[in-house]
């Protein structure tokens, strides 16, 4: 898929790392995200109820596929280079090309959990961002409680900005959210 940003064609970008290949999310991926978005495990912390029905992992490929095209953001599929299986998501929303600033949003499978496979896919997505995109900053909101989220946006050098209290309606109630950023000289400094 390609769309057109300020006339010039943009076609959605592959990135590619040791192990893994952020790509374009397909109706053919429908299934795989469907088993993850229907497990409480991986939703608990996404700010909404695990899928029921497949038409809902329909619904959001398509979502996502508007996202992009529309330049408010990209979302990428995670796939295994080793065998293609689809393990998760990454990618940017929110997006304000104006103020050069977008929100980062990702999740994994949990059997993927603590092998390094989420840095390996943040780095890459936000590699891009500060050097395709051109974004400044990069923001991301995570519950207090989810420590291993928090743990690894600061291992990627986004700092903890402050609490924002009932900032979302999520499962029929308000939450509070850590905002955390991470700007373009900060990761430049990091090397």
């Amino acid at each position: 898929m390609s769309t057109v940003h300020e006339g010039l064609l943009l076609e959605f970008p592959v990135l590619e790392t040791a192990r893994l290949r952020l790509r374009e999310l397909t109706s053919g991926d429908a299934e795989a995200l469907f088993r993850l978005f229907a497990s409480e495990e991986l939703m608990k912390y996404y700010g909404r109820y695990p899928m029921s029905e497949i038409i809902e992992a329909e619904e959001m490929i398509e979502r996502h596929r508007l996202l992009f095209e529309e330049l408010r953001g990209i979302r990428w599929g995670l796939e295994l280079k080793e065998n293609g299986q689809l393990i998760g998501t990454a990618g940017f929303h929110a997006w304000v090309p104006h103020y050069n600033r977008a929100e980062i949003g990702y999740e994994l499978d949990s059997v993927y959990h603590g092998q390094g496979l989420a840095k390996e896919a943040l780095t890459a997505a936000i590699q891009y961002a500060f050097e395709t995109m051109g974004l400044n900053r990069i923001g991301a909101l995570v519950y207090p409680e989810n420590e291993a989220s928090a743990g690894l946006l600061l291992r990627l050098g986004f700092e903890l900005e402050g609490l924002l209290k009932q900032y979302a309606l999520f499962r029929d109630r308000y939450q509070d959210l850590n905002m955390y950023a991470l700007l373009r000289e900060q990761w430049e400094r990091r090397g």
